[in-house]
């Protein structure tokens, strides 16, 4: 299986909040580099049940030490900015996206200790020389919602769920559930996920996996 390509990132010293300022004010975005209040919060949720992805770590991480530990892509003064993965090529919309960290980073450039991956976001985008690779959608697409997003021409539809599965908070679920799915009726994302019967009324927000079956056409969804 493919890694995602990554633009990774270390803070100064004493410059994470700083950062994590900035970003809020010029993106809109919650944050990009961990903080320990971050991570405090964060451990409390694993070891609630409160994140799937890392249920296999829950009663593991203790301290900021374990996380830092166990899980060094999101280390204390660490961040990342995912500009693809394997089951997706880039949208316009996405590259969009991109090309705002990009800029992002490069203003900010010296709050950083280190970037590594803006060679590969500049290929991306187009740099000197280059003509860039995004394209609406790949020859041979990976992944069937990504095919339907295309064909109904709800690119951003696509983009909201991409960013849900890489990233699941409540950040990104409230910008996904409100969202119409017109192969299902134009029915809400919200409302197809509580349609069904695995997805309980206590979660704050589904699974990757109960996202993907609630989207998916009906007749995929039968045994």
């Amino acid at each position: 299986m493919s890694q995602p390509s990554v633009i990774r990132v270390v803070a100064k010293p004493g410059r994470a909040e700083a950062i994590n300022a900035k970003y809020r004010q010029e993106l809109g975005e919650e944050f990009l580099i961990w903080t320990k209040a971050l991570i405090a919060m964060r451990i409390r949720a694993v070891n609630a049940g409160k994140i799937e992805a890392l249920a296999h770590l829950r009663g593991q991480i203790n301290s900021i030490t374990d996380w830092n530990r166990l899980l060094p892509h999101m280390a204390e003064n660490n961040g990342r900015v995912l500009m693809a993965d394997h089951e997706a090529t880039l949208t316009p919309l996405q590259l969009l996206d991109l090309r705002k960290y990009f800029l992002f980073l490069e203003r900010h450039r010296d709050d950083f200790e280190s970037i590594e991956g803006m060679e590969t976001a500049q290929m991306l985008l187009g740099g000197v020389g280059r003509t860039g690779i995004g394209v609406v959608a790949p020859q041979e697409p990976k992944s069937e919602i990504y095919v339907l997003c295309v064909r109904h021409k709800v690119v951003d539809l696509w983009v909201q769920y991409y960013k849900f599965r890489n990233e699941p908070s409540i950040q990104t679920w409230a910008a996904l559930k409100n969202m119409t799915v017109p192969w299902r009726m134009d029915r809400t994302v919200e409302s197809l996920v509580k349609s069904l019967p695995s997805f309980s009324a206590d979660e704050v927000y589904p699974s990757a996996l109960i996202l993907r079956r609630a989207l998916l056409p009906t007749s995929r969804t039968k045994p």
